[in-house]
């Protein structure tokens, strides 16, 4: 459909993006492998890491988290969001119980919270920048794009759309389809309703309204005049001539003659 005349392009336009349940489950799929790694580097059970879903960030109230900014990939960035909860779960993990808040602990914790972001980091494809910079609120509308990814404990991870289309095209390159083939293989088991042409022949409606089963017409086509072969459409393919094959009528194929 051809836009009003009175409509004109502009720079500052937004583009409406969203994103399959397969491009979302890919990701999810980065996410999780990263996040799985680290608890096993860390002696963390993976048991307890829950699997990572991927959904809309128009789910998420814009303001009801507290985003640190991950990195980046070109203009496009990423965030995490921390529960909270990890010093405490990670404890457990390590110690079985409610260990006590030492300095050590505190250090392990830490330790390991800064190496999960570089993990996720790498995952991502992110570089790092130390320009802390907030979530733009478009992020979180319905046509936004922005992803967010659940992490265990209650973290989440916010992606711009530029950040997953670095990663669901990486992720796709080894499962391209197949090579396409040729225009006559592809339709070689396609079906094609064919109908044989004869001249016409003209009746008076007199004759029209006496004629009986088992009369014959004459048709003025002469036998060596090529019948026309059409398609279901009408349009014609071929010409034929009339013969006989295995004792049936037949029709040997040519090509269309020019008017």
């Amino acid at each position: 459909m051809n836009a009003p005349q009175h409509w004109h392009g502009g720079a500052t336009a937004t583009s409406l993006r969203s994103w399959r349940g397969a491009d979302l489950a890919q990701v999810a799929g980065v996410v999780e492998a990263a996040w799985q790694a680290w608890a096993r580097e860390w002696d963390v059970s993976v048991d307890s890491v829950a699997a990572v879903v991927c959904g809309s960030a128009a789910d998420t109230a814009a303001d009801s988290h507290a985003w640190h900014l991950l990195g980046q990939r070109g203009d496009a960035r990423a965030w995490v969001h921390w529960s909270g909860n990890e010093a405490r779960e990670l404890a457990r993990c390590w110690f079985d119980g409610d260990a006590a808040d030492t300095p050590v602990i505190a250090d392990m914790v830490q330790a390991c919270m800064g190496d999960a972001r570089h993990c996720l980091a790498r995952a991502l494809r992110l570089a790092e920048s130390k320009a802390e910079a907030p979530p733009a609120r478009e992020l979180f509308s319905r046509w936004g794009g922005g992803v967010t990814a659940s992490l265990c404990w209650g973290g989440l991870l916010l992606l711009e759309p530029g950040v997953l289309d670095a990663l669901v095209t990486r992720v796709r390159a080894p499962h391209a389809a197949p090579a396409l083939v040729g225009i006559g293989k592809a339709l070689a088991g396609t079906e094609l309703a064919l109908r044989v042409d004869l001249q016409g022949c003209e009746l008076a409606l007199g004759s029209l309204r006496s004629l009986r089963a088992g009369d014959v017409l004459r048709l003025p086509h002469r036998v060596e005049a090529p019948a026309t072969v059409v398609d279901a459409r009408g349009q014609a393919v071929f010409q034929g001539w009339l013969a006989r094959s295995r004792g049936r009528r037949a029709v040997e194929l040519a090509a269309l003659q020019a008017q």
